[in-house]
């Protein structure tokens, strides 16, 4: 790359699965481009092998963060999600390997039916249980791949999810761990959630139906994946006619 980008992003499959290679990726990267800050989207799980983790995170330059999902807070939600039993453990193991070498964690929650089920509860279980978050993202699930063959499970109106969303939040406010949403456009939120909102669709997927042209908050909502034709919206859209802020 001849220039340095600001956020260089590391996804896969499991970069995990790299093993000590990874390392000297980091290591690359951090000597080609030190100004750019790096973001593992990694489901943590290998970070339970202590030998790994030592090769991987002792004195890992601070340009680094972590980009976790958890999608419950025991082991009957996360593993069946990810369809991998084990996981749950595995993933908390990772997590707190991570905080032991003060690694930047995000936590990421997709909302599917399953996980919007006991969203409080999951809520409550990081704040009780992993304080130490940099911060947990929710996310719309994006309709591609694997969701598209789970549409039952992973299609849900956010509108109807609304008090459980405040719920949870609320819970994440209570336990002072910081939140936002992402990939919900602002109609999908209760408006008490909007300053929570950001822009997080990349701008190559990002999608605004016709509903949004008339919509006076449209330059701060995240809009939709362009490929929400072929699957599902997070809402029924529709045009905020009244800023209110």
């Amino acid at each position: 790359m001849r220039t340095s980008p600001a956020v260089l992003g590391l996804s896969g499959g499991e970069p995990l699965l790299l093993g000590p290679d990874l390392r000297r990726v980091l290591t690359c990267i951090d000597e080609q481009h030190p100004e750019t800050a790096v973001e593992i989207l990694t489901n943590g799980r290998l970070l339970a092998n202590e030998t790994l983790a030592s090769s991987l995170l002792l004195d890992l330059p601070p340009m680094v963060s972590w980009l976790v999902p958890l999608y419950g807070h025991a082991d009957f939600v996360h593993d069946f999600v990810v369809q991998t039993p084990g996981a749950f453990d595995e993933t908390i193991a990772g997590l707190l390997t991570l905080q032991e070498h003060r690694q930047p964690i995000q936590l990421r929650v997709v909302l599917i039916e399953p996980v919007l089920r006991i969203l409080t509860e999951l809520c409550a279980f990081v704040g009780r249980n992993l304080p130490f978050v940099r911060e947990v993202a929710l996310m719309a699930c994006e309709p591609i791949g694997f969701a598209l063959a789970n549409r039952s499970q992973c299609a849900v109106d956010l509108i109807d999810w609304a008090e459980v969303l405040s719920q949870s939040t609320r819970i994440l406010r209570r336990y002072r761990v910081p939140f936002l949403f992402m990939n919900a456009p602002l109609c999908a939120l209760p408006r008490a959630l909007w300053p929570s909102a950001h822009k997080s669709i990349s701008d190559w997927k990002n999608v605004y139906p016709a509903e949004c042209s008339k919509c006076l908050v449209r330059d701060r909502c995240s809009g939709l994946f362009a490929w929400h034709e072929s699957g599902w919206q997070p809402a029924k859209i529709q045009a905020i006619e009244e800023d209110i802020t």
